[in-house]
Order: C-alpha cells, then sequence, then structure tokens
C-alpha cells in the first residue's frame, strides 16, 4: 500500500494580518506621550502664529501678510513636528520588538517578514494620518478665524473712512456723496474678497497632503534603516542625517550642473539619484508667494513620492528578510 506523502502547508501572504499588526502597532504608539506631547506642541505654535503674525512686515502686512505668515508657520509646524513623530515612532519600532523578544512570538506563527514589515509601517503610518489631521484641523480653524477677521475689518475701515471723508465735505453734493460711497462698497468688498482668496483653504488641503506623503517617506527611510541597524539612537541620527540631505538635493543638483571637479560631480550626483528630493514636497513657498497650486502639480509631487516610498519598502523587505534574528 503506497502513502502519498503529505504536502507541506504553504502560507501565503495575507492583508488581514498587515492589519492587525498595523492596529496593534497604532494603539502602542498612541500609549506613548512624546507622540501627545509633540502633537501639543505643534498645536500651541500654530495657534500662536496668528497672534506674532501681527508683527509681520511688508506693503501688505496689516492684512495680506499675516494670513501669509500663518500659512507658512502652520505647514512647517506640521512638516517639523510631523517629521519628528515619524523618525521617533519608526525607529523604535523593531528594537522594541526585539527587545521585549515579541519579534519571536509573532514571527513564530504562520506570518511572514513582509506581513510584518508592512504591519509596521502601515500603523506608523495611520499615527501620522491622524497626527497630521489633527494639526491640519486647528490651522484651517485658524486661517478661517483670521480671515474672517480681517475681511470685516478691511470691509469697515473703508467703509468708515469714506463716511468720514463725506461727513467732513458739507458741501458735497448728494450724487457725489453715493458716487463716494458706492465706491467705497465696491473697493471694501474687493479687499475682504482678497483677502479671502489669499487664505486659500484648497490650496493648504493640498499642501498638507504633499507634507503627509513627505511624511510617510521619511517614515518608509527610517524603517529601512532599523531593518539592518541594531540602535535605536544610530537609526534616528541617520535618518535625520537622511531628512536633511533630502532637503539639500535641490542644493546638489546645482552644484552637480555647475562644478568641474569629478569628486564634487560624483557626489553630487549620489545625492542627486540615490536620495529623494524631500524639497519637492514642501509648497509653502508657492503658498506664501499667493501663487496657485494646481492639481497637475500636487498629483506629479504625489506620484514622486509613492515611487520612492515603493522602493524604500521594497529595500527594506530585502534587508529584513536576510536579517538574522
Amino acid at each position: 500500500m503506497s502513502t502519498t506523502p503529505a504536502l507541506p502547508d504553504v502560507v501565503y501572504f495575507n492583508l488581514g494580518r498587515v492589519w492587525t499588526m498595523a492596529l496593534n502597532t497604532l494603539i502602542e504608539m498612541t500609549r506613548q506621550k512624546v507622540f501627545y506631547f509633540m502633537i501639543v506642541f505643534a498645536l500651541l505654535m500654530i495657534g500662536a502664529a496668528s497672534f506674532f503674525s501681527i508683527f509681520s512686515f511688508g506693503e501688505e502686512a496689516q492684512y495680506i501678510t499675516q494670513l501669509k505668515f500663518i500659512k507658512d508657520t502652520g505647514l512647517g509646524a506640521i512638516s517639523v513636528f510631523g517629521a519628528i513623530i515619524a523618525v521617533v515612532a519608526t525607529a523604535q519600532l523593531l528594537p522594541a520588538e526585539l527587545e521585549n523578544r515579541t519579534i519571536y512570538t509573532i514571527l513564530a506563527k504562520p506570518v511572514h517578514r513582509l506581513e510584518f514589515l508592512l504591519g509596521k509601517f502601515v500603523g506608523v503610518a495611520l499615527l501620522l494620518a491622524i497626527s497630521v489631521t489633527l494639526m491640519g484641523s486647528l490651522f484651517l480653524g485658524v486661517v478661517f478665524i483670521k480671515d474672517q477677521n480681517l475681511s470685516a475689518a478691511t470691509y469697515h475701515e473703508t467703509i468708515e473712512a469714506a463716511e468720514g471723508a463725506v461727513a467732513g465735505s458739507p458741501d458735497m453734493k448728494p450724487e457725489t456723496k453715493q458716487k463716494v460711497l458706492a465706491e467705497a462698497r465696491t473697493r471694501a468688498e474687493q479687499g475682504a474678497a482678497e483677502i479671502h482668496k489669499t487664505a486659500g483653504y484648497q490650496d493648504i488641503v493640498k499642501a498638507m497632503t504633499t507634507t503627509l506623503f513627505k511624511l510617510w517617506l521619511v517614515a518608509a527611510m527610517t524603517l529601512m534603516l532599523s531593518s539592518f541597524a541594531t540602535s535605536m539612537v544610530f537609526t534616528v541620527v541617520m535618518s535625520a542625517m537622511l531628512y536633511f540631505s533630502g532637503h539639500l538635493v535641490p542644493v546638489a543638483q546645482k552644484f552637480y550642473a555647475t562644478s568641474k571637479a569629478p569628486l564634487g560631480q560624483l557626489m553630487a550626483g549620489v545625492v542627486n539619484w540615490f536620495l529623494p528630493n524631500l524639497a519637492a514636497f514642501d509648497v509653502a513657498d508657492d503658498l506664501f508667494a499667493g501663487d496657485p497650486l494646481p492639481w497637475l502639480k500636487v498629483l506629479k509631487i504625489l506620484s514622486y513620492g509613492l515611487f520612492y516610498l515603493l522602493v524604500t519598502l521594497t529595500l527594506a523587505h530585502l534587508i529584513f528578510r536576510e536579517r538574522e534574528i
């Protein structure tokens, strides 16, 4: 009697296990006090931007520049504190699992290392999305309140100035008075409309979307480093260096185009081709200048970020797959 040898069970990739680990990762990270400290500090900075905007200078300092200052400060706060959360939260994922020896329990089950890695990343991505949503909601609220206050102030000041001019000219004909007041109302409405246009709520949402993609990319780079690093400090330091280097890619591109030294060209070329241009995700300068932010440009930025995100996560998986645990 012949018997057929039993085939080994094949464990296929399962998105359900990835989602479960992602939720567990999110819950673990939200229990850490450093997360709340960063969020609160960022919210305070965004809220304080409305007060400090009155000290801005320029030809339109009383109105337009105040809104531009708030937008620049708010987006900067979201980017900086989001990057700190992305680096710190991601850098401790694998070291914590190794220190607590929970990774052995997880990988001893029918769980792929890719599932484990993606679960960790998705958990961080959810944390960053929640963080950007909280900071962005307050940011939009501050811009809306400032927009309403400045629009109302502009309107009333223009009307009151015209009424004062009319009251100070008793010899002015009634028809002329009506014309002056009508022109003043038109200017007041145009001024209020210009302020509202400067607020640019849709462009702010687009800018926050590109910022979120940049934070996801920073988290992916940190995860790639931690996939072979044995120290959390090393991962944090190297991630910070990659973060700053990524923002200097445009400088390297210019240097690469003008430098004649072979070593300089080599170094600039390495930075240009192997580092993602994180400065491309920062569109605060466009908003500060009052330039519109078309969806086509946003989609190009998101496509660029998605490409580097997939490449970075693939490298992280290839490294982590061969790592001895």
